[in-house]
């Protein structure tokens, strides 16, 4: 998911710096009883890992001084939207714009941070706020229930092929969702493409933009929350899917190649190249680890190996415990196996006959 950052910028002399700025924010909200756990720099720079989270960030909309020199006071104006970001559902839940201001006469105490302070508390107060902290984070229930599907895919690529990013790139597609968005992969000429579970949140009517711009709807038809993956059904037919082998180049040190849209429409369709770290089981789900780039907008793209065969769906970075709260490790990445997502959504693949079949 990815969403626009405005950068909060002050005055080099008569304005707070932001760990100010934070640092009241923090104390004010522990003085109202809320839990906090340290902060983000930035208000969407929380992991999707951390998904039992809000983020709250101030964006200062305006922020004016005017100096009175007959009377020796200053007057602050301050224009703070406040935002309340669910890491669960990853969307904004609450936004509010509060506007302030204080007089400061010569010697007496500044002003300006009771003035944000007092921003702050319009929020912290407001119903709609408390309300969108106690909604429950609305998991969705996996739906893989009846026969297993058979899916028709494509021939494994031939021995001694290498990736190929023009082959690649036509599977690939962005999954939009309301604002946000992610990518997905098509795995049969029909129109079925997976993705990850977060990227379709609560949403069963999507959108999906083709690597040609040309945007189709899409329904989600299997998904499975724990194990992060969904099988999205999209109208028409004569798509290009990945390819796909019961024999993926999947030992530690092989190529992977990761395809998507990292940072929303501007890096669309980017590739970043890695190895296969290894093959991990966290709380019973199978990831294929990378040190292949990841960011947000990768999330629910596919890893093909080193032959250009699908192996995985793009899910998360995990949180570093030593590096602050909310800090992503460097040079890991982790996607849902194929055969995991195979299992999780009851699916399986058949070679599909040439000229035959979706």
């Amino acid at each position: 998911m990815q969403s626009q950052r405005h950068p909060l910028v002050w005055g080099p002399s008569t304005a707070p710096k932001q760990g100010e700025l934070i640092g009241v924010a923090t104390t004010r909200l522990h003085e109202l009883g809320y839990k906090v756990e340290g902060h983000d720099s930035e208000l969407f720079g929380a992991s999707r890992m951390a998904a039992d989270h809000f983020v709250l960030g101030a964006i200062i909309d305006r922020f004016a001084l005017t100096i009175d020199q007959v009377s020796c006071t200053q007057t602050f104006n301050i224009v703070v939207e406040w935002q309340l970001f669910d890491s669960a559902r990853e969307k904004v839940v609450y936004s509010r714009t509060v506007t302030d201001s204080a007089v400061e006469r010569k010697g007496t105490d500044p002003v300006l941070l009771p003035a944000f302070k007092r921003t702050l508390d319009a929020v912290a107060t407001d119903d709609a706020f408390i309300a969108a902290l106690l909604e429950p984070a609305r998991k969705i229930e996996p739906t893989v229930s009846g026969d297993e599907l058979v899916i028709e895919c494509d021939a494994a690529a031939p021995p001694g092929s290498s990736f190929s990013f023009e082959d690649a790139k036509q599977s690939v597609v962005t999954v939009i969702a309301g604002t946000s968005s992610g990518s997905g992969v098509f795995v049969s000429r029909g129109g079925l493409l997976l993705t990850a579970a977060h990227v379709v949140g609560g949403g069963k009517q999507l959108t999906v933009e083709l690597s040609s711009r040309v945007r189709l709807p899409a329904t989600v038809i299997r998904i499975d929350s724990d194990a992060d993956v969904a099988l999205l059904q999209v109208t028409g037919a004569g798509f290009q899917p990945a390819r796909y082998s019961a024999q993926p180049l999947l030992q530690p040190g092989n190529d992977v190649f990761v395809v998507g849209s990292p940072l929303g429409d501007t890096y669309a369709l980017s590739v970043s190249r890695g190895v296969v770290s290894g093959i991990r089981k966290i709380n019973g789900v199978e990831y294929v680890q990378t040190d292949a780039a990841i960011n947000h907008g990768n999330s629910g793209g596919p890893m093909f190996d080193g032959a250009g065969n699908l192996i995985g769906i793009v899910a998360l970075k995990p949180i570093d415990p030593n590096a602050g709260v909310n800090q992503t490790a460097e040079g890991i990445g982790l996607g849902v196996s194929l055969q995991q997502a195979s299992r999780s959504l009851r699916f399986r693949f058949a070679p599909r006959i040439a000229g035959v079949g979706k």
